[in-house]
């Protein structure tokens, strides 16, 4: 992502899952989407980041950020009924500390799994 610093923020954190027995590290992915993201960038992000096998989220703050996240989704969705695979979002509101002022954002976490057949067309 040539322009990543000026679509969309990603920060990591590990995540500790037990695998058959074994506990297992994996990362999660904050996305921090701006009104001035580009949707198609955000996209292949979400996209990318799924191939690499990570947990990710969304985060938007104001209509605008929001918007530009649900058409983002849309469009790695369409991606992934190709795949025989679909994306849902769970969202949630978050409080979210920026320059010294108390925001509220809407954090979506990404859910990937099989398509439904009558979807995956």
């Amino acid at each position: 992502m040539a322009r990543a610093s000026k679509v969309l923020h990603a920060s990591a954190q590990g995540k500790m899952l037990a695998a058959g027995g074994a506990v297992l590290e994996r990362e999660n992915i904050t996305l921090k989407v701006a009104a001035a993201s580009d949707c198609k960038s955000v996209a292949r992000a979400i996209v990318k980041y799924h191939e690499e096998g990570r947990d990710i989220e969304i985060s938007a703050i104001g209509p605008q950020s929001v918007n530009v996240a649900v058409k983002a989704a849309a469009i790695a969705q369409e991606e992934f009924l190709r795949r025989g695979i679909d994306l849902t979002l769970q969202p949630r509101f978050e409080t979210v500390h920026k320059e010294g002022e108390q925001l509220s954002a809407l954090r979506f976490v990404v859910r990937i799994h099989p398509a439904r057949e009558s979807t995956a067309n």
